[in-house]
């Protein structure tokens, strides 16, 4: 029982280890690249959907029912 332990102990520092080590290199030793850092948004005009002549006049809107009660189509 002391061996398992002792190999409990043994894995737990090691995996402790490379998970500090894993850290150290991602957030000060590893360089940003380029694609990190491109914050800017770029938009052309043509990729907008922007219909001008949609006619929202005649939309329908559907009620929702909060009481929970489910319906058949028969009954709506």
């Amino acid at each position: 029982m002391k061996k398992f332990g002792k190999f409990l102990t043994g894995t737990a520092i090691l995996a402790g280890l490379a998970a500090g080590a894993f850290y150290v290199y991602k957030n000060f030793v590893e360089t940003p690249s380029d694609d990190d850092l491109d914050d800017t948004l770029e938009v052309d005009e043509d990729d907008l959907d922007t219909d001008e002549t949609a006619d929202t006049s005649n939309r329908e809107y559907v009620s929702i029912d909060i009481s929970g009660a489910k319906e058949t189509d028969e009954e709506a």
